[in-house]
C-alpha cells in the first residue's frame, strides 16, 4: 500500500479573530510558496477536478483569503470582535496534472471552543519527485518550523499513517517532532537529532523505510511526551 505523509500542527483552543487568521494564513501559503516550486499554486475545492482548476487562489487577494475563512461559518456565528467559536475550516490543493503527486492543506484554526482542537496540516504528494524532495530532513524541517513559527502549536510533527499507526501516540511523534513541553529530556541514539526552537523542542530522524527501527529509535521520545 503507498505510504502517504503529512506535516500538521495541532493546538488546543485559541479564540483568534478573522482578521488574525486571514493573516496567518496568508503568511502560511506564501511561506510554502518561497520553500518549494510544489507550493507555487493553490485551487480551492470544487466540485469536480475541472470545476477546481477554475478556482485559482490569488494569495495578494485579501477579499479572497478572507471568504475562504468564512466559508463554513454559519450566520450569527461569527461575533463584532470577528471571533467565531466554532473557527474557520477550509482546504485547498496544489493541483497538479498527476492527482497523486499534489499535495493539500487544511485549516481548522481559531476554534475558543475548549472541547475542540486546532490544526493546520499539509498533505504531502503519495508519488513524484516533489514527495521525495520534501521528505528530506532539511527540507520537511524547515517547512515544519515555520509552521510553529506562524501558528504556535502545542506540538507539529512529520508523520505517516503507517508510523502513526504503530506509534499509537496519534500526531505527537514522527519522523520531525516539536514539543512545546516534554515531561523529561530523553537520552537519545545518534540516528535522533536535537535541537531548541520556538521555546520548544525539536527532534528528528531520517524518513526510513524500515518501521520497526524508527519507532526503536523514537521510544524514548514517547516516553517524554505530555500526558
Amino acid at each position: 500500500m503507498m505510504e502517504s505523509f503529512h506535516i500538521g500542527a495541532y493546538w488546543s483552543a485559541r479564540a483568534e479573530s478573522l482578521n488574525i487568521v486571514k493573516n496567518k494564513v496568508q503568511h502560511t501559503l506564501k511561506t510554502l510558496r518561497n520553500i518549494d516550486d510544489q507550493f507555487l499554486n493553490w485551487y480551492e475545492t470544487g466540485t469536480s477536478r475541472s470545476n477546481a482548476l477554475e478556482r485559482k487562489l490569488d494569495l495578494d487577494d485579501d477579499s479572497a483569503i478572507e471568504k475562504l475563512c468564512l466559508e463554513k461559518v454559519k450566520k450569527g456565528e461569527l461575533n463584532e470582535s470577528g471571533i467565531a467559536k466554532m473557527g474557520f475550516l477550509f482546504s485547498l490543493w496544489t493541483g497538479d496534472q498527476v492527482e497523486e503527486e499534489s499535495s493539500s492543506i487544511t485549516f481548522n484554526v481559531g476554534k475558543s471552543s475548549k472541547r475542540l482542537n486546532n490544526s493546520c496540516v499539509l498533505k504531502l504528494p503519495n508519488l513524484g519527485v516533489a514527495k521525495e524532495r520534501l521528505l528530506g530532513v532539511e527540507k520537511s524541517k524547515r517547512i515544519l518550523s515555520k509552521l510553529v513559527e506562524i501558528w504556535s502549536p502545542d506540538y507539529a510533527v512529520l508523520t505517516s499513517h503507517g508510523l502513526r499507526d504503530e506509534l499509537e501516540v496519534g500526531n505527537k511523534l514522527g519522523y520531525i517532532t516539536y514539543q512545546k513541553e516534554i515531561r523529561r529530556q530523553p537520552r537519545l541514539s545518534d540516528h535522533v537529532k536535537y535541537e531548541q526552537m520556538n521555546g520548544g523542542h525539536l527532534f528528528f530522524i531520517p524518513v526510513q523505510k524500515e518501521l520497526s527501527s524508527v519507532i526503536k529509535e523514537l521510544e524514548p521520545i514517547k516516553k517524554a511526551l505530555p500526558q
